[in-house]
């Protein structure tokens, strides 16, 4: 279930979302299943974060990142410290953002998670970016887009190309 409230968050349908995770919620009821709430967190924790309420997605993913954390669930770590980053960012606090995404590239990498690293690489760029540090942004960006495109992360990519855009990198991606 927690993969169909993932997908319906990626196709930007969040009442469908919402429902998913509901129901979600009820089957698991107070288990104790940790490993599977710090999931069900990090999916609320996106919706609330592109519904723009970001206290409550802040709130959402700090408890799946502390869940995951206690639960020693590795490969995920990159993955929660990545969302907050894009809270941070959607917050306008970019000193937080770099921290959670620098953390997460970090724990990425040793999870050998390319699509996190990928992720994590585009968040820098973004605040590189916002710091006026265009020669990083770029080549974080580029690094990011090519990743993506090998993943078949085409939404991701077109983030990145926009992104690229901004820098007046355009012509460089195709290099």
């Amino acid at each position: 279930m927690i993969t169909l409230a993932k997908v319906a968050v990626a196709q930007g349908d969040l009442d469908r979302a919402r429902r998913v995770i509901g129901e979600a919620t009820k089957a698991v009821g107070d288990g104790g299943y940790e490993d599977i709430y710090q999931g069900l967190f990090s999916v609320q924790g996106r919706i609330e974060l592109q519904s723009g309420n970001l206290k409550a997605a802040h709130d959402l993913l700090l408890r799946a990142l502390e869940i995951t954390q206690r639960s020693n669930l590795g490969a995920h770590i990159g993955s929660r410290q990545i969302d907050l980053g894009e809270v941070a960012i959607a917050q306008d606090q970019p000193a937080e953002a770099s921290s959670y995404f620098e953390g997460g590239l970090e724990n990425s990498r040793q999870c050998l998670r390319q699509d996190n690293i990928a992720r994590a690489e585009f968040g820098m760029a973004r605040i590189h970016a916002l710091r006026g540090n265009n020669s990083k942004a770029v080549k974080l960006a580029l690094s990011a887009r090519e990743q993506f495109l090998r993943m078949g992360m085409e939404h991701e990519a077109c983030q990145t190309d926009t992104l690229l855009h901004q820098l007046g990198a355009h012509e460089e991606q195709h290099e």
